[in-house]
């Protein structure tokens, strides 16, 4: 790469899974090919830790670089606040293209408490059902990212991603659901292979 061409970034983040999950962290029997082409081209960080062991907050601390006593996010169903300077909106001023695609969570989208997300939060909070329900789209750019996939309420039929899968065809979202996946490898009941052709 010619070093006038600034790097991509690529922050691939899931939840509820331990760092040694991956083969790229030594684990034999897992099989991630695809993440651990990822990581011998890229950068593994060895010495990371999450600011919170709850998800909104870590994920906001990843977003903005503060601690949650800091940024304010210190539970699951409250928002960030939208005044919060994040890494993606610092990029896009440093003329990169933002995009999200998935759980972003810095926002509730379900279990809500109300007198953390603000007056009418039913329709305010854009990872939320009823914000959905209500006809409304995603403001962008959001939380500094200027393309956003939102697949939230883990699946359920209701955000960008599900719009998307319907537009593409009609039949795919059906194939999202559990009971039309592929059988799990594992046998895992809580994980399944989705049946959406890649």
């Amino acid at each position: 790469m010619p070093d006038d061409h600034p790097p991509s970034f690529l922050f691939i983040l899931s939840d509820q899974q331990r760092r040694d999950s991956l083969g790229c962290y030594g684990n034999l029997s897992a099989s991630t090919p695809a993440l651990d082409a990822l990581a011998d081209s890229g950068v593994v960080l060895d010495r990371a830790f999450t600011a919170n062991v709850i998800c909104s907050p870590s994920r906001a601390s990843m977003m903005t670089g503060r601690y949650p006593r800091t940024h304010g996010l210190i539970t699951n169903g409250m928002p960030l606040d939208a005044d919060e300077i994040t890494l993606p909106q610092t990029l896009a001023t440093a003329g990169y293209h933002t995009a999200a695609v998935g759980k972003i969570h810095l926002s509730p989208c379900g279990g809500v408490i109300p007198e953390m997300a603000g007056a009418g939060w039913q329709e305010s909070l854009p990872e939320s059902r009823p914000f959905w329900e209500a006809g409304n789209t995603l403001p962008l750019p959001y939380y500094g990212f200027q393309e956003v996939r939102l697949c939230d309420g883990h699946g359920e039929d209701w955000a960008d991603y599900y719009r998307d899968l319907k537009a593409r065809d009609p039949k795919l979202p059906e194939l999202l659901k559990k009971q039309n996946a592929l059988a799990p490898p594992s046998g895992a009941p809580s994980s399944w292979k989705s049946a959406i052709p890649e």
